[in-house]
This record gives structure tokens, sequence and C-alpha cells, in this order.
């Protein structure tokens, strides 16, 4: 488990808003991505292994919309 952040402070660094960070949040929490004790909210080992998964994942997913704009703007 992490160290852990405040949703003020999830909020600024997310560049959300409080009711959006507060979906997102509760989405987390209900499926075991973080944990909250008192006001903080900390990652899971769960959590953790999402992160991993998306940092390969990601790059693949911006390739390929990369890939589609160029594709469409030469089609156009």
């Amino acid at each position: 488990m992490t160290r852990g952040a405040n949703k003020t402070r999830i909020v600024y660094q997310a560049n959300l808003n409080f009711k959006n960070a507060g979906v997102y949040l509760d989405w987390l929490m209900k499926r075991g991505f973080l944990d909250k004790e008192g006001n903080i909210y900390r990652t899971t080992s769960s959590g953790l292994a999402l992160l991993d998964s998306l940092k390969v994942l990601m790059p693949l997913i911006n390739e390929e919309g990369e890939n589609n704009l160029t594709q469409a703007s030469s089609n156009a």
C-alpha cells in the first residue's frame, strides 16, 4: 500500500473537480483498487497492479489512436 493522499490533493494533481473526483474515487474503492483510512486514500496492491498494466497499455492505445487519426486525415 502507498502513502496516500487526501481528496484535495487528488483533485489538484488530477485536474478534476470535487464532484468528478468523488465519482472516480468511489468507483476505484468499490473495485478494490483504493482503500480509505480517515480522509486518506491509498492504492491497494490490486490498484498498483492496475497501474502497472495501464503503463503497458497506454502507449499501445495512444499509438493506435494516432494511427487512426493519420488514416482518417489521409482519406479525407
